[in-house]
């Protein structure tokens, strides 16, 4: 046997205390109770610490992409002023606030919601958004703004519509969902909920008592398609009824209003801004959205959420909604420290949430005075 084979056949061995022997015993223990305690707190630590700057992070970019959408869409809006000379309609409603239960349910009455088209301020600025041709076979009465359905009378002298519903190529165009006007950050697309604003006209409701907004349902069993909904509203107004504005704001129902009659400057005024629709305070349930072919409204006002334990919706909000609670036909977003808004130049801002009420009410109308 050669010296090789001699100590491999042989079973190498150590005394006891030899340092091969503690180096292997090392090598196979694990860690200990205490040594897992500590490493599992400082990966705690560095979690607490990271959450809030990793949120941080996705809110700052979800602030970017309502920016950027919002930015496009005001945009629109000014390049269709720069066309036309004048800002476009919120909504093609009656132009006047009348009294809802003398209009609404009256088919006498010159304020019978059957005699108007309702196409928003969104529908008007579509083709500077997206495909122009979309609206080819849309019946050019859904934006003339000097006549109602009234005014279209068959061969026979009848009226030729009956309602918004009925004009040529305006309810396919409903039914479609422009990803412009969803909010990247909004699941509204996938909600289901149980109404669909449209047909939004300003109405008031007590005697001398301030505007609020009216609507149409045009979401029930009767209706077998899902029209379009929108994230993004205009702003018809304060909702205050004081001259010399009346509450008008740039896009105001049936308007056209020039950048000249901003008194208070484009900039200081809004032009739209983001809605989450209608959300329940308690159960954070989505009671409402808004159609942006015959909605995308909104008032200049705080919401007005839905109190369960009421069945009604209760007093208004001192603040602007976000996820927790939105009212309806109002403005809400899901920042957590604001709303993104668009003003008449073009330009966009994060509005705090907290907004002193009456300063908001100001940054809404058009000639309200107040330029802070």
């Amino acid at each position: 046997m050669n010296l090789k084979d001699y100590f491999l056949s042989r079973e190498c061995s150590f005394p006891p205390n030899h340092p091969v022997n503690r180096s292997r015993t090392f090598a196979f223990q694990g860690f200990t109770l205490v040594e897992l305690m500590v490493v599992m707190g400082i990966f705690t630590l560095l979690i607490a610490t990271l959450a809030p700057a990793i949120q941080q992070c996705r809110e700052s970019a979800r602030r970017t992409q309502c920016l950027t959408r919002v930015g496009q869409i005001a945009l629109a809006v000014q390049s269709y002023e720069s066309s036309r000379r004048c800002f476009p309609s919120g909504t093609l409603g009656n132009e006047k606030t009348l009294p809802f239960e003398d209009n609404y349910f009256n088919e006498q009455s010159p304020g019978y919601w059957k005699r108007f088209q309702f196409t928003s301020g969104l529908a008007m600025i579509f083709p500077y958004l997206e495909n122009s041709n979309a609206l080819r076979d849309l019946h050019f009465l859904a934006f003339d703004i000097e006549h109602t359905l009234d005014d279209s009378l068959d061969a026979t002298g009848n009226r030729e519509f009956d309602s918004m519903l009925s004009l040529p190529g305006a309810r396919p165009l409903a039914e479609t969902q422009p990803s412009s006007f969803l909010y990247p950050s909004d699941d509204a697309s996938s909600v289901d909920p149980p109404m669909i604003t449209a047909g939004i006209q300003p109405v008031r409701y007590i005697p001398g008592q301030h505007g609020a907004l009216a609507w149409i349902n045009l979401y029930d069993e009767s209706i077998e398609s899902r029209f379009g909904i929108s994230n993004y509203a205009a702003c018809l107004g304060s909702g205050r009824m004081s001259p010399p504005s009346e509450g008008r704001g740039l896009m105001g129902c049936r308007t056209r209003i020039r950048a000249s009659q901003a008194k208070d400057g484009l900039s200081k005024t809004v032009l739209l801004g983001e809605t989450l629709g209608s959300i329940q305070s308690e159960s954070k349930e989505r009671l409402a959205l808004t159609s942006w072919y015959w909605g995308a409204v909104a008032r200049g006002r705080p919401g007005r959420f839905f109190d369960a334990s009421l069945g009604s919706f209760g007093p208004e909000d001192p603040f602007l909604g976000n996820r927790e609670a939105a009212g309806l036909l109002t403005f809400s977003a899901v920042h957590s420290d604001g709303i993104v808004f668009g003003f008449g130049d073009g330009h966009c801002a994060l509005v705090d949430r907290e907004i002193e009420r009456d300063l908001f009410y100001a940054s809404c109308d058009i000639a309200d005075g107040d330029v802070r």
